[in-house]
Parts: C-alpha cells; sequence; structure tokens
C-alpha cells in the first residue's frame, strides 16, 4: 500500500470513530434527565469531537503534503478543502462550547441569586419573629441581661 493509499484509510477511519462518538453521545444524552447532567454530557461530546476532529486533520494536513498537486491536483484539491471545513468546523464548535458554558453559568448565577433571596427572606421572617418575641423576654430579666429590673414599693417611696 502507498502512503497515499495509507493517508486516504486513516482519514476514512477518523471520520468513522467521529460518527461512531458522535452517535455514542447522542445514545447517552437520551439516557439522561438532569438539565446540568445533560449539560455535562454535551460539553464532553463537543470537546471530544473537536479534539479526534483535530486528529483526523492533522492527518490530513500530512496527507496534503504527500500528496503531490501535479499527479493528482484533484485529490490535493479535495484534501486540503476537506482540511480547511474541518478547522472550521472545530472553530464552530469551540465557539459553542464558549456560548453553552457561558449560558449554562449565567443561568446557574440567575437560580443562586434567586436562592438566595428566598432565602434572605426566610431569614428575615424568622428574625422578625425572634424581635416580637425577645422584648416580652427582657422585660422579665435585670438589669445585667438588658431588661428592666422590677421596681419595688420601697424604692418608689424613697423618691418622693
Amino acid at each position: 500500500m502507498t502512503g497515499l493509499g495509507w493517508s486516504i484509510a486513516v482519514l476514512l477511519s477518523g471520520f468513522g470513530l467521529v460518527a461512531v462518538l458522535m452517535r455514542w453521545g447522542v445514545r447517552t444524552i437520551i439516557n439522561e434527565e438532569g438539565v446540568a447532567e445533560r449539560y455535562f454530557l454535551n460539553q464532553r461530546r463537543r470537546r471530544r469531537m473537536i479534539l479526534f476532529l483535530g486528529v483526523v486533520s492533522l492527518a490530513g494536513m500530512v496527507t496534503g503534503l504527500w500528496v503531490s498537486p501535479r499527479e493528482y491536483p484533484e485529490l490535493f484539491v479535495a484534501v486540503w478543502l476537506l482540511v480547511v471545513f474541518l478547522l472550521c468546523w472545530i472553530m464552530v464548535l469551540g465557539l459553542f462550547d464558549f456560548l453553552s458554558v457561558r449560558s449554562y453559568f449565567r443561568s446557574e448565577e440567575s437560580r443562586a441569586r434567586t436562592e438566595e433571596a428566598v432565602l434572605r427572606y426566610h431569614l428575615r421572617s424568622e428574625l422578625q419573629s425572634e424581635r416580637e418575641k425577645q422584648p416580652v423576654a427582657a422585660q422579665q430579666g435585670t438589669a445585667e441581661e438588658g431588661g428592666v429590673p422590677p421596681q419595688s414599693l420601697d424604692d418608689t417611696s424613697k423618691g418622693l
């Protein structure tokens, strides 16, 4: 088998591997139900695709160097168009990965803010109910505890 035959075999096996990985990722995503799990599975699948498409495009570049433009001009053009297409596809996947990460963390931030607001509301209502109970207990305490000490008849008669 010549160098060109090996290159074509490597390219085809790379495409087959990417196709299998894409199909495997879809099956895994359908079986999961949680939003966070689905997000991370999608992200992992995209990043694996980027890795394998990078390897396939590297193999395409090596193939493009082996193919002589004088002997096989159509194959030379096809290989380099394929490499350019794969590199553009990698950039698109990277852009979608960036946008997905940004969108996911914005929604998580919003969810966290909402949860924080609910917790603050409950904390305020509990503190308010504690404050309403506190003056009754403080009046029964002594001066050291912050309450008003009970006054006797003897103390009031001395002031007159």
